[in-house]
């Protein structure tokens, strides 16, 4: 069963070190960013299920960070609490009216209560967990098809580790079959191998990237896990006809010349 990913946003190593035991205790998976904007950056970069975000810190604070989540596409979607001191209550108001779901005072002296709430929300937020999220929602997949739940299973596990993922060998043991088998369901499906689709999804993955975010185009590469900037403009020409820099470059060009000629 796939974890529940859970980002903290905060620049207190000790409160970072008591929602960790408490993620670790419940079997959550957890990414950590020490200020907003670097936690902005990590949650266009992955998929959360939920982000936990402390009000005061330095370069962004979180309640300019809500305001960038909630209003990119990529992740407005991710349910946010925030971490406030206690009896700071125009912070509270304000999160909350910038699209927060909870808050949560940092005093933490009841562990248990802060499990309750992140529990509650990933389950407000519809999580069971990722494989089954993925699979209700992967219309793709021809589910007349043999092979559809393995295909579905496989593009799950792939996509949670696109930078680094498992050999076509580890994936078929991963999913109780064989590589052979594995890539005929894709062929089946998409009409390329399982690693063929992955190229694919992170050439998608890296247009959405270029066309949704202002990331500079070594640090997509970096994240979707080509080994050189090279490589990626390479791939990405072959597949769209022009480099990451010529293609945002040009969707410059448009918005520009859309605000010129309203």
């Amino acid at each position: 069963m796939s974890k529940a990913r859970l980002l903290f946003i905060d620049d207190s190593l000790p409160d970072l070190r008591v929602l960790t035991e408490i993620a670790t205790a419940h079997a959550w998976s957890v990414s950590v960013a020490f200020n907003g904007k670097d936690g902005y950056h990590k949650a266009l970069l992955s998929s959360f299920d939920l982000i936990l975000l402390d009000v005061h810190m330095p370069v962004q604070d979180g309640l300019a960070t809500c305001r960038l989540l909630k209003s990119n596409p990529l992740t407005q979607h991710i349910p946010v609490i925030f971490l406030s001191a206690a009896g700071e209550q125009v912070n509270r108001l304000e999160g909350l009216l910038l699209g927060a779901v909870d808050y949560i005072v940092k005093s933490y002296a009841n562990e248990d209560e802060i499990a309750a709430r992140i529990a509650i929300n990933l389950q407000r937020s519809g999580f069971v967990n990722v494989a089954d999220a993925n699979a209700l929602a992967d219309l793709s997949v021809n589910e007349s098809l043999p092979n559809a739940a393995l295909v579905i299973a496989a593009k799950s596990i792939l996509k949670q580790q696109l930078a680094a993922p498992p050999t076509a060998k580890e994936l078929a043991r991963e999913l109780g079959t064989n590589e052979k088998k594995l890539n005929e369901a894709f062929q089946q499906h998409y009409e390329v191998s399982a690693f063929g689709w992955l190229r694919n999804e992170r050439l998608r993955a890296a247009r959405e990237l270029l066309q949704g975010t202002d990331l500079p185009v070594l640090e997509i590469s970096e994240s979707l896990g080509y080994s050189s900037a090279q490589n990626f403009a390479t791939a990405f020409k072959e597949k769209f006809d022009a480099t990451p820099t010529q293609f945002r470059d040009e969707l410059q060009r448009k918005a520009l010349r859309a605000k010129s000629n309203p």
